[in-house]
């Protein structure tokens, strides 16, 4: 997964399943700095999700895998 790739996943994932507005405008920011700092962006949005959807799983889990 590229660098554009991961933006574009972080982005789908905070925009679909955080409702915090705080927690997406402070992970969106962190978004657009060079190199992404996408532990703590996943830290930042993990537990402000909702329940995802099944074919969303396996594309958070192999970030997850990734990245922590």
């Amino acid at each position: 997964m590229n660098e554009a790739e991961l933006k574009s996943a972080l982005r789908y994932f905070m925009d679909t399943y955080v409702g915090d507005e705080d927690v997406k405008q402070t992970a969106a920011a962190w978004l657009d700095t060079d190199p992404v700092p996408v532990k703590p962006i996943l830290a930042k949005i993990t537990p402000h999700m909702r329940r995802m959807n099944e074919a969303d799983v396996g594309l958070w889990l192999s970030i997850m895998y990734y990245y922590m």
